[in-house]
């Protein structure tokens, strides 16, 4: 860092003499005996793109939902345009011009992708009725200008995959022409190719005079899109720093307060008894036949564009889906048929795409979630083993350095990070024989990737065999024995050491007769269907 980096809550000094469009200042917010923000000041200005980092539970979503209006601060101001303001709800905050993409998307499952766009503020004719033509046309006029050609205003938003979901809650929030759009974790499910299309819209807001605030975990991204960077740590911020001025590791240990060994590890090799085997498998969304093979101790990515097939994959193997083929798992022998309570009893543990609404009860605690798959075995007739259950969790969570250990806390007060946390405790209080999981590392810092990717390395030494999906092709090429490449619904490549490399991943995800190029789309292209 040189000196115009500082420490504690003072601007850089590229910052001075600039007048913010919007800041706070001093701003703290408490809950109960937790405090969550302590005397933060952090200023946004037209045309640049702030990240805001930290670890999970640093502090970065109650802020954000101070800034946005969700909560109120207990001391502090906000500043918008030269003036303090006091937001009483979200909807004043977006209609000053404050928007937000939260991580925890906000769309209505049920509803269309029309009808979540302009929820709350819909189109209406003199007479105060509901225009359904105006809101459809005026939807496809704007997915048409962020260039999405994949999304059609009538789909009904249950039937979106994660990352078309995604593309949905960002177009809702620039729908207004926000002067001020906050970015939560906007990348963490989308792939190769929508980070790119989404790094070109801020580019464009930018140029526009939007300042945007921009939250992830991911530091390749930050060192590219991020304009200045701030730090917080216990909920205190603790640096500011300007674009080249910090290292990723001056980050990381100003993100953790200590220093941490940044890689993967080291894999050991895998043994020779298959633990998942896939014959001839189609689902009802793909039709083509998916074969593929899982031994003991091996860890086997599945790589490929997000949207060709992969999330429909895991969800039938574990079955979640209805789907056609044979799955064998272990010694059992072939299954033509299967559910996830039989794939439970095998051996098999499944972390979904949606922590927060398939892998969680929210309302819960976090020791029942822990506990949930297990209360059979924690079970003498009617009667729960609190003792020994209460053991067998505080194990667990304790391996994965849970934030708290107070188990009795609702689930739905945890960060993103640490919900993930609980969602792969529960599967461990009986380690199972295949872990099959959806981007596990999706919205959790950097502190919690390595451990996860420890986690993952010692149970492939144990003898697990893992079958993984993620967004982040760092992650895939260098956390795999073996990686599977899909691309229009079928395996188009199977890579091993030394091959797997970033760009024969690439290369494969576009094997499909639709695709002609590994080259992200250009500035203004419109996406394919496909590449949603």
């Amino acid at each position: 860092m040189d000196n115009g980096d500082v420490v504690g809550g003072v601007s850089t000094a590229s910052e001075v003499g600039r007048q913010a469009l919007f800041e706070c200042r001093g701003i703290s917010k408490r809950f109960g005996a937790t405090v969550a923000v302590a005397d933060v000041t952090m200023a946004l200005y037209a045309g640049e793109t702030r990240a805001i980092l930290g670890e999970n539970g640093a502090g970065k979503s109650t802020l954000i939902k101070i800034l946005s209006g969700v909560l109120e601060p207990d001391k502090g101001s906000l500043i918008y345009r030269g003036s303090e303001v006091v937001w009483r709800t979200p909807l004043k905050a977006r209609t000053a011009g404050v928007a937000v993409v939260h991580q925890e998307l906000s769309l209505v499952s049920e509803l269309t992708v029309a009808e979540n766009v302009f929820l709350r503020r819909e189109p209406r004719s003199s007479v105060r009725l509901l225009s359904v033509p105006q809101m459809n046309r005026m939807t496809a006029d704007l997915l048409e200008q962020l260039g999405i050609a994949g999304i059609r205003p009538r789909m009904v938003v249950r039937q979106l995959s994660p990352s078309q979901r995604q593309v949905v809650e960002i177009a809702k929030a620039v729908k207004d022409s926000p002067s001020v759009l906050i970015l939560d974790e906007p990348t963490s499910t989308l792939g190769e190719q929508l980070v790119a299309w989404l790094f070109d819209q801020v580019a464009r807001w930018c140029q526009e005079g939007v300042a945007i605030a921009f939250i992830s975990h991911r530091m390749g991204e930050i060192q590219k899109i991020a304009d200045s960077v701030t730090v917080l740590r216990n909920g205190r911020k603790i640096l500011d720093a300007t674009r080249g001025t910090a290292t990723e590791h001056e980050l990381i240990a100003a993100m953790s307060g200590r220093e941490l060994e940044v890689g993967f590890p080291r894999l050991s090799p895998p043994q020779e008894q298959q633990v998942l085997r896939v014959e001839d498998l189609t689902g009802q969304k793909w039709p083509r036949k998916v074969n593929l093979q899982v031994a003991a101790g091996e860890i086997v990515g599945i790589g490929g564009l997000d949207g060709q097939g992969q999330r429909e994959l895991l969800h039938c193997l574990y079955g979640l889906a209805r789907a056609k083929g044979a799955v064998t798992v272990g010694r059992t022998g072939p299954m033509h048929r299967w559910s996830p309570r039989r794939m439970r009893d095998l051996g098999v543990g499944f972390v979904p795409a949606d922590r927060g609404r398939e892998g969680l009860l929210q309302r819960n605690s976090i020791a029942f979630n822990t506990s949930l798959p297990w209360l059979g075995r924690f079970s003498m007739g009617s009667f729960l083993k609190q003792a020994e259950l209460g053991s067998a969790i505080d194990y667990r969570l304790r391996q994965l350095s849970l934030s708290t250990d107070d188990y009795s806390q609702l689930v739905r007060v945890l960060s993103g990070g640490n919900q993930q946390k609980v969602v792969l405790a529960k599967w461990l209080l009986e380690p199972p024989e295949l872990f099959i999981l959806y981007d596990v590392t999706r919205g959790v810092d950097v502190g919690t990737k390595l451990q996860i990717y420890d986690l993952l390395a010692r149970l492939a030494e144990s003898g697990v065999g893992i079958l993984f999906y993620t967004t982040d092709i760092n992650e895939l090429v260098n956390l795999s024995h073996r990686v599977y490449v899909m691309a229009d619904g079928e395996i188009s490549a199977d890579l091993r050491a030394p091959d797997i490399t970033e760009e024969n991943v690439l290369r494969a995800a576009f094997a499909s007769s639709t695709a002609t190029t590994v080259d992200a789309p250009a500035a203004g292209r419109a996406l394919k269907p496909e590449e949603l």
